[in-house]
């Protein structure tokens, strides 16, 4: 194989990262509490995210191959038995899955302000469909990546050209081979821009949890000190 290190690190990540995120499923489903439902609901879409996400490297097994502007993901995954385009949408899901693990991270911090300030439960079936809702554009893209990509014609000779004549039809290859098209650099550049919104929040909540935690914290000590100087007052009276 060309990648030998590539699959070892693959086999590595297979072997913890799925009987992790089956454990952690399984404690989240039998551990949640009634009063942390909705929190749960949260950690358990993260937990079936990052499962497909195993899931989906499994299945594509691929490396990042970059030639000037030709950009595409050598595969030698089981997907590559069934076709280029199918390997294209698992690893497009994967791509996307990222991106949505990160969206999910600042819903939670979002949740997590609204439980600071003590606001009303939100409700699990809203919660999932916001989710589910957040989710949407990703499918498009997908559609849109593997509609787009190049033929493997134009893919292989790339490959041979760097790794022997022959090389490239043992592997699934997907991907474009002038990133600097319209097309391509538009579908390229969604994984790009779009991360940017939901990473933008996720600071801008990290800072607002941090303001509020603080504000607790300062309410709490200036409640203990009023206290120490009421007692004060009451042993002097």
């Amino acid at each position: 194989m060309i990648f030998s290190i590539h699959n070892v690190l693959h086999g590595f990540i297979i072997s913890f990262g799925l009987p992790l995120n089956l454990i952690a499923i399984g404690v989240i489903l039998i551990k949640a509490s009634k009063a942390s439902k909705e929190y749960a609901l949260l950690l358990l879409n993260t937990a079936f995210i990052e499962l497909g996400s195993i899931v989906a490297h499994f299945l594509v097994n691929g490396r990042l191959f970059i030639d000037s502007t030709t950009v595409m993901c050598v595969s030698d995954g089981p997907c590559r038995l069934i076709s280029d385009s199918f390997c294209a949408v698992v690893a497009g899901f994967m791509q996307v899955n990222m991106i949505h693990s990160t969206t999910i991270l600042g819903l939670s911090f979002w949740y997590r302000t609204r439980i600071l300030q003590k606001k009303a439960l939100f409700g699990r079936l809203r919660l999932q469909f916001i989710i589910l809702l957040l989710f949407t554009p990703h499918i498009f893209h997908i559609a849109a990546f593997t509609i787009l990509i190049s033929g493997r014609e134009q893919l292989e000779p790339v490959i041979d050209k760097f790794y022997g004549t022959g090389q490239g039809s043992l592997y699934g290859l997907y991907g474009f081979v002038d990133l600097l098209e319209p097309q391509a650099a538009l579908v390229m550049g969604y994984l790009i821009i779009f991360p940017s919104t939901p990473n933008t929040y996720l600071m801008h909540s990290w800072r607002r949890v941090s303001n509020v935690n603080l504000f607790r914290e300062n309410m709490r000590n200036m409640s203990v000190k009023t206290r120490g100087i009421h007692e004060s007052f009451t042993k002097v009276s």
